[in-house]
C-alpha cells in the first residue's frame, strides 16, 4: 500500500514541474516604446495557409492574429507559436507567407514559412526561432536570427520579404508536403509607393517540384 502511495506522489510532482516550464515560441516580439503607448502588432496570411500537417487551412487563428504591447517590453514570453508546437495560451501561425505590420505607421515586412521542414512533423525539420523588435523612436522594425539575445538587431526594410529557409541557411525549400502547393505558390506583395502609387510585384514561392525531370 505504501509503495502505491509513493508512486502516485512522485508522478504528481513531475506533472506540476512540467506545467511550470516557460513557454517556447518560434516568433518572439519585443517593443522599444518609452512613450508608454499601446501598439498592436498584426500577423496576416497573404496567400494560402497550411497547418502543421500540410493541409490548406481556414482556421482563423492561423490566418491572422494581433498582439498588443503597452510601453517597453523585452518579455521573452510574448510572441507566436508555430502550428506544430502550438500552446493554447499563445497566438499561433501556420505555414505560408505572412505580412507583419503595426498600428502606428505603415512599416511592414513579410515572412515566408512555405517549407515543410519548419514543422517538427517533418523528418528534416530545423529550428526557426527569430525575434522581431519594433523601435517606436525610429518607427522601424528589426530582427534577431534567434531567440531574444543581447546581440545587435538587424534592420528590416519596409516591404522586405524574409524567406525562413534562407535566413536559416537551409538551401532549397521542401514543399512536397504542402497540399496543392503548385496551384498556390504565386504571391503578389506591395513593392514600392503608397496609396494610388502602390504597385505589386509577384514573388514565386518555389521549391523542388515532385516528379519533375529535365
Amino acid at each position: 500500500m505504501s509503495r502505491g502511495l509513493l508512486i502516485i506522489f512522485i508522478s504528481s510532482k513531475i506533472i506540476a514541474q512540467i506545467n511550470t516550464l516557460p513557454l517556447s515560441l518560434e516568433l518572439y516580439l519585443q517593443s522599444i516604446n518609452p512613450n508608454g503607448t499601446t501598439i498592436s502588432y498584426k500577423l496576416d496570411i497573404v496567400n494560402k495557409c497550411w497547418d502543421e500537417y500540410g493541409l490548406i487551412s481556414a482556421e482563423q487563428d492561423l490566418l491572422n492574429s494581433i498582439i498588443s504591447i503597452e510601453g517597453n517590453s523585452q518579455n521573452s514570453s510574448l510572441g507566436w507559436d508555430a502550428a506544430h508546437s502550438r500552446n493554447s495560451a499563445q497566438k499561433v501561425f501556420g505555414y505560408g507567407v505572412y505580412k507583419f505590420s503595426n498600428s502606428i505607421n505603415d512599416e511592414n515586412f513579410y515572412i515566408n514559412y512555405s517549407d515543410c521542414r519548419v514543422s517538427s512533423n517533418f523528418q528534416d525539420w530545423y529550428g526557426i526561432d527569430m525575434t522581431i523588435i519594433f523601435n517606436t523612436n525610429e518607427g522601424k522594425f528589426y530582427f534577431q536570427n534567434s531567440t531574444p539575445t543581447s546581440s545587435n538587431p538587424i534592420p528590416i526594410s519596409k516591404g522586405q520579404l524574409i524567406n525562413i529557409w534562407e535566413l536559416k541557411q537551409k538551401g532549397i525549400p521542401v514543399t512536397v508536403c504542402l497540399q496543392n502547393f503548385w496551384q498556390n505558390c504565386l504571391v503578389a506583395i506591395p513593392s514600392e509607393g503608397s496609396g494610388s502609387n502602390l504597385f505589386y510585384v509577384p514573388h514565386l514561392v518555389w521549391g523542388q517540384k515532385p516528379n519533375y525531370s529535365a
